[in-house]
């Protein structure tokens, strides 16, 4: 499974790459465990009536029984989800990174030529540390649900 992105913001392309106007693969060694493979015939991307997307596979198997299976976007952050329950999260959100999961001690800066540094998201999809496999995810403005499955 691949991942595509394209618009304005902290995408997942890293701190250099704020705008993509066409279709930009995410590379796949952002997300080593859910995405060893890929095969054309096996993927569709929606978008379901609660406006959140997600990825989705065919019927047919791939070598892989570990694969990306959900994508979900908030407001200025997005969480992809694998067939394991493992997650990932990037994007810039308003005021802080705490929607993101990664804990308060994650930064992504940037200093301008005048050395002012500002905080501008996280920049690439980072795993994050969930003690439980998720089964789904519903990401809001500022703010992100998991429902899991305890691993006991």
């Amino acid at each position: 499974m691949i991942v595509f992105v394209w618009g304005f913001g902290r995408i997942g392309l890293g701190p250099l790459v704020e705008y993509a106007p066409r279709p930009t693969m995410i590379p796949p060694y952002l997300f080593p465990t859910a995405l060893p493979t890929y095969s054309a015939d096996s993927n569709l991307i929606h978008s379901d009536s609660s406006s959140k997307s997600s990825l989705s596979h065919s019927d047919q198997k791939d070598s892989s029984s570990h694969k990306l299976v959900g994508l979900y976007a908030g407001l200025h952050h997005f969480v992809a989800r694998s067939s394991h329950g493992l997650l990932w999260s990037w994007g810039a959100p308003r005021g802080c990174l705490s929607c993101l999961g990664l804990g308060d001690s994650i930064r992504s800066t940037s200093r301008s030529s005048s050395g002012s540094v500002s905080i501008i998201g996280q920049t690439y999809p980072a795993q994050i540390a969930l003690p439980a496999e998720a089964l789904d995810v519903s990401c809001g403005v500022d703010h992100t649900f998991v429902l899991a499955s305890s691993f006991i």
